[in-house]
């Protein structure tokens, strides 16, 4: 009865303390992209890892019988920073360098595929047995590795274009994963003179012309396609525009796309209708009615028709033609070219023996909507030019026209398309008639400048110069080479084009070029492109630390360095061996030296410098993830029940937890399932949380009846175990069921003073110190509360159903409404005397102490020390992740 009693003890003094709280401090997107390991199902062993040259080996297994190779192969798992995104590159480039600054250099250069790879992918393996992939951080910074798979008994072929030596100049190019890393761009675009649009629809190309215009006279100025690819025929060599042409485009991968190009005309929707007969005497138009006279004498059915004419390209019915007979009133309709319909109406009458005609036909006035100022009439050379604001209005102008009294006009006055001249007639009532020319023009601008510049082949950086007109570019030492043929985009000024060069390139192997820009108005502008090569830059190239000579991650852009060291074999951060040291050509320093140990967990600051008088300032930092912080190693506990995780503790160990587990593992061993529950048994014992905790849980191994004078089950408790990293964040990936309890989340950073028994606090005494240096609490009824202020973000985290709470640890003093301050951690007093001490001092100077312990609790009950709670609430936990920034 006495066991039985003093395993119940155990089963209700479980205990949960875990806080969860969100910093609401800025917080911008996170910078790091670290890919520590990739594995893959049809592996043999893992894969070797070569983190400075951003190298990786794979070995396979043997290929199936029925198969001559693996053509692809399945990721199983990624282990890389949290928010980061792992993709295939898909362009080309000349060589996989070695050098840390031109890697990052490859980075940014190459493009890569939107799909992100993950768990479940598949990746085909080309014949050389080379994959690139890029890892992108959540804020776009992109670092490249190469992966080389070895397949047992196939032989890849060879790549000329991969050469050891990072400064080769081969001109071959490194095929890649998906498909070929040779770009596939089968794109083409067209530039005529005086075409008013140019419409892509599949693989035809419309080019519209102005009503009239002669399709068989029309030029080319420029056919342009990805400068590494080929067009066949060369648009240059057609004469006749009037026939679709067709023009195939070849990429530099060897795919083609055959495009059909056809030249057309602006449908005309004019339906004009001119008539005149043999013995006419006038001629007056209203509207859609032409009223037509004879001579003194005649006879209307004995009219015959001279001659009549419609707009160019619209037919009418019935033809005038086959009237036998006119009578007063004849109806016609005129259809335009674009499907317009206008029906007239032909009155023949006779004239009076005194009546008179005029032949008057003058253009009174002329003016249209929106102009800008009055138009432009030329009396003598019959033209008139409307002024308009802008050139979208040219495609729909509405005209108020005054002519003679007496004449009419077949101008459409509506909705006129002036982007090319039209020509309309003044007819008099004699029949006589004048011919007019009408268009329209804008303020065109004068401005020719260059608005960006971007090169395709090499880094620069660049400044414009839009008062002096020129260009600088700043060109790494390392690139100085690539001068001679400088691949370009450029925007430029509304209106603006560049007229030379004719090339998409510069030569600045001279240090300058020359480009010309000219604007709307014809005005042209020309700008001075300069090369400046920047003095070398003394780098860390490379750089090994710890037993385990793990390869730092450096970031040139950045000047950062990151070990992620491995707890079980680089423990104390503080000491951490300089195994190795690389650096740029000609490049030194004095910070660290090969063989010495220095203190890595803080961030330490490198300076690097070379004879020029160059130097470069690294930030230098190692961290770990806490072991098993995956949750998915477990092991079975005294009492054989499955729910231990080495180095990490519960309060739920018990021979009874069979019937009252409150804290065991989920969803095939990678999940810790924590449930509260009421854990009386025979009427002993109290309400327990079930939790997860680094800690150790009843070390003094108090005895079942002398834990019921325990109020505070925190003092069974020996909280913390032996920890080196300052990480900036922490994330738990959770899921809460918590029927109106609050689950806790939280980890501390401490300082202790005591170095004997690996600090625990069981052995603590009264001049022994604990320092909180940093802390993050969360605390909620979900996992979906933002209002704790450590709570940096919560996102869906990569397991469904489940939430990923971020939290910034706060260095110094928490936020003042950090649920710490209702907790016991700064509690001086014990409620038991016998209890273990784990209360901890503020500071103001957290820069002061080292960190030597880390206390991380997630708990299904906040208040489950205290034994309150609700019974069923239930915390699922798949993670808990370091991130160092």
């Amino acid at each position: 009865m006495i066991n039985l009693l003093r395993t119940l003890g155990i089963l209700f003094f479980a205990l949960i303390f875990a806080a969860c709280s969100a910093d609401m401090d800025t917080f911008g997107t996170s910078d790091y992209h670290v890919l520590n390991e990739i594995h893959f199902e049809e592996e043999a062993s893992n894969p070797s890892m070569y983190a400075s040259e951003h190298k990786i080996v794979v070995t396979t297994v043997e290929v199936p019988d029925s198969m001559e190779t693996w053509d692809s192969l399945t990721i199983s798992d990624i282990d890389m920073s949290h928010l980061a995104s792992l993709h295939l590159v898909d362009s080309k480039f000349k060589v996989f360098p070695s050098d840390s600054a031109e890697l990052d250099s490859l980075a940014r250069e190459v493009s890569y595929v939107e799909k992100k790879l993950k768990e479940g992918s598949k990746i085909r393996i080309p014949s050389s047995h080379l994959v690139y992939m890029v890892i992108l951080s959540e804020s776009g910074e992109p670092a490249i590795w190469q992966i080389e798979f070895s397949i047992p008994g196939v032989v890849a072929e060879s790549s000329s274009s991969v050469e050891e030596d990072a400064s080769s100049s081969s001109a071959e190019e490194v095929s890649s994963s998906s498909s070929a890393n040779l770009n596939s761009d089968v794109s083409l675009s067209l530039e005529f003179a005086n075409a008013l649009d140019v419409q892509i629809s599949g693989d035809t190309i419309l080019v519209e012309f102005p009503q009239g215009t002669d399709l068989s006279k029309v030029k080319l100025d420029t056919a342009i396609v990805f400068r590494k690819s080929s067009l066949s025929p060369a648009p240059s060599s057609v004469t006749d525009w009037s026939k679709a042409q067709q023009f195939t485009v070849t990429a530099e991968d060897g795919s083609e796309k055959t495009w059909t190009v056809i030249a057309y005309t602006t449908p005309s929707s004019a339906t004009d209708l001119q008539m005149a007969f043999e013995d006419q005497f006038k001629v007056n138009r209203f509207g859609d009615t032409i009223s037509i006279k004879l001579v003194y004498g005649s006879t209307v059915a004995e009219a015959v028709l001279d001659s009549f004419s419609i707009s160019a390209g619209a037919s009418i019915s019935p033809s005038p033609d086959s009237v036998k007979s006119w009578g007063a009133s004849q109806s016609f309709t005129v259809t335009a070219e674009d499907g317009t319909a206008k029906t007239w109406t032909v009155l023949l009458s006779i004239a009076a023996e005194d009546e008179t005609v005029s032949s008057d036909k003058e253009l009174l006035s002329i003016s249209a909507e929106g102009e800008v100022s009055a138009a432009t009439v030329d009396a003598s050379k019959k033209t008139v030019v409307l002024h308009l604001a802008s050139a979208s209005a040219l495609s729909s102008v509405n005209v108020i026209l005054e002519i003679s009294k007496t004449a009419s006009h077949n101008l459409e006055t509506t909705d006129l398309d002036l982007r090319s001249e039209k020509t309309f007639t003044i007819t008099a009532e004699d029949a006589s008639f004048e011919t007019w020319t009408i268009s329209a023009d804008y303020p065109k601008s004068s401005s020719a400048d260059i608005l960006s510049f971007t090169t395709d082949d090499f880094t620069s950086q660049v400044s414009i110069d839009t008062a002096a007109k020129t260009l600088d570019l700043k060109v790494p030492a390392n690139q100085a080479g690539q001068l001679e043929t400088v691949y370009f985009s450029a925007t430029y000024s509304d209106g603006a084009k560049k007229t030379s060069p004719t090339t998409d390139y510069l030569d600045l192997s001279e240090g300058s070029a020359e480009i010309v820009v000219a604007a709307e108005d014809g005005t042209t502008v020309t700008w001075t492109v300069s090369a400046t090569v920047s003095a070398s830059t003394p780098q860390i190239t490379a750089m090994t630390l710890g037993s385990g000579k793990v390869s730092g991650v450096i970031d040139q852009s950045a000047g950062t360095i990151f070990f992620n060291m491995t707890y079980t074999q680089d423990l104390d951060l503080r000491e951490l061996t300089v195994q190795s040291l690389a650096l740029s050509n000609d490049a030194s320093t004095s910070d660290l030296e090969v063989g010495s140990a220095y203190d890595f967990a803080k961030k330490k600051t490198v300076t690097v410098s070379n004879s020029t008088g160059n130097s470069k300032t690294y930030t230098i930092q190692a961290g770990y993830q806490y072991p098993n912080s995956d949750f998915n190693t477990w092991t079975d506990d005294a009492f054989g029940n499955r729910n231990d995780i080495e180095y990490w503790d519960n309060g739920n160990n018990s021979a009874l937890s069979s019937t009252k587990t409150l804290t065991t593992s989920a969803e095939n061993e990678t999940v810790i399932k924590m449930e509260s529950k009421d854990a009386k048994i025979f009427g002993i014992g109290r309400f327990a949380a079930g939790n997860m905790l680094i800690a150790y849980f009843n070390p003094k191994n108090v005895g079942t009846l002398a834990m019921t004078g325990y109020d505070d089950g925190n003092e069974l408790i020996d909280f913390g175990r032996p920890f080196y990293g300052r990480p900036k964040y922490v994330e738990f990936d959770v899921q809460y069921e918590g029927l109106g309890d609050s689950c806790d989340l939280y980890l501390l950073l401490e300082n202790r003073t005591a170095t004997a028994n690996e600090g625990k606090n069981q052995y603590r005494s009264s001049s022994d110190v604990n320092t909180l240096v940093a802390s993050a609490w969360y605390r909620a009824t979900t996992v979906e509360s933002t209002e704790d202020p450590d709570v940096v973000s919560i996102t869906d985290a990569e397991r469904s159903g489940y939430k990923t709470i971020r939290l910034k640890l706060q260095y110094g003093k928490p936020n003042s409404a950090s649920p710490i301050y209702n907790s016991s951690v700064f509690a001086t007093s014990l409620k038991n005397s016998a209890g273990i001490d784990n209360h901890l001092v503020e500071t103001d100077s957290p820069d002061d102490f080292d960190v030597t312990h880390i206390r991380v609790v997630v708990a299904s009950s906040a208040l489950g020390n205290v034994y309150e709670g609700s019974v069923g609430a239930t915390l699922y936990c798949d993670a808990m992740r370091l991130i160092y920034e």
